[in-house]
């Protein structure tokens, strides 16, 4: 009732400032304002914390993380076997590169996913390949809108996501020109590709049921093919104004991710040519330049982030999940991929 109140009689308050004050002040609970100054408090001590801690000596992930973190990199494992024999070019980015570089080569401890990032031409060969490739088997691959994602093996969910990158039609050097084009591709968002169209992941506590009878159709469909070409073809448009990408052209994931990620808007040279490095005892591609890429993303890499979340800390599994999870983490991946090609 002290709210309503409160509210009514602060519509009468013509000042935006006054009112604000008048709310703050009678609308809140004595509780609320002590409530408020202790988690001013609490912000302060765990900004102290991120900026203070050795975030490379933080101790390596156990139970359902482990589990999902074993389990991505054994997709990564079979993805470059494949992307060695078919010539096609990637490199590790987003969690795994940090990874990488200030994790001494293993999993962020509360990073349970690989990003993957390859260039369109590459990526738009893998949309062939993979598909067919996967049909039929236990490891489970989506078209998911406009990147393709492997997301479980069997009945165990796990999330392992394949973007394209695109090279802008010329190489921006500034960052004002770099903000114009996040401008740009934000707009394109906005206007074309903001829906998701295609709920095929399933983050739960279990995995799909025709995913489980094994009734999952890795092939992209007609009507996903199309969005995606005219998606492409609106970008070459609006974005591209017809013009060819140039040979060292600015790097951009273009509508292939959220909209909440364009830092990814790299220098071409930060990442190609790639190189090679180990995540968890594989080795892959990762960018020429990791530090500048990661810099780009997370700003002071170093420091512990404020808050992220623990999604597979947080996933009850299922006896029948560990279990597959276990098999998949046991398997030898030259067998399973000479598996696939038979």
């Amino acid at each position: 009732m002290r709210k309503i109140l409160v509210h009514i009689i602060a519509l009468f308050i013509r000042d935006v400032g006054r009112r604000r004050a008048f709310r703050d002040r009678y609308e809140k609970s004595e509780n609320d304002r002590r409530f408020e100054e202790l988690n001013r408090k609490l912000d302060w001590i765990r900004d102290f914390h991120c900026y203070f801690t050795d975030i490379s000596a933080a101790p390596a992930a156990r139970g359902n993380m482990h589990l999902a973190q074993a389990a991505t990199t054994k997709v990564l494992e079979l993805f470059d076997m494949i992307c060695r024999e078919h010539g096609l070019d990637y490199y590790l980015g987003a969690g795994g590169l940090l990874g990488v570089m200030r994790h001494g080569g293993r999993s962020v401890p509360w990073d349970d996913d690989i990003d993957i990032y390859m260039p369109r031409a590459d990526y738009e060969k893998a949309m062939e390949l993979f598909p067919k490739l996967f049909k039929g088997s236990d490891l489970h691959l989506a078209f998911c809108g406009y990147y393709m994602q492997f997301f479980g093996y069997k009945n165990f969910p796990m999330t392992f996501d394949i973007f394209p990158v695109d090279r802008y039609s010329e190489k921006l050097a500034t960052e004002s020109g770099k903000l114009a084009l996040k401008a740009e591709i934000m707009r394109f968002r906005h206007v074309h590709t903001a829906k998701k169209w295609l709920a095929c992941l399933a983050h739960g506590k279990e995995l799909p049921a025709e995913v489980q009878a094994g009734q999952i159709d890795p092939t992209i469909s007609q009507r996903m093919r199309e969005k995606y070409n005219t998606a492409r073809r609106l970008w070459e448009t609006e974005i591209m104004k017809g013009k060819r990408p140039a040979k060292d052209g600015t790097l951009v994931c273009s509508f292939c991710r959220p909209p909440s990620v364009y830092r990814y808007i790299l220098d071409f040279d930060w990442v190609f040519p790639t190189r090679r490095g180990k995540y968890n005892g594989i080795e892959c591609n990762i960018p020429n330049r990791p530090d500048s890429v990661l810099s780009s993303e997370y700003g002071d890499w170093w420091a512990l982030p404020p808050k992220f979340h623990l999604h597979s800390a947080a996933r009850k599994l299922s006896p029948l999940m560990v279990d597959s999870a276990n098999e998949f983490i046991a398997t030898d991946m030259k067998k399973f991929y000479k598996g696939l090609k038979k």
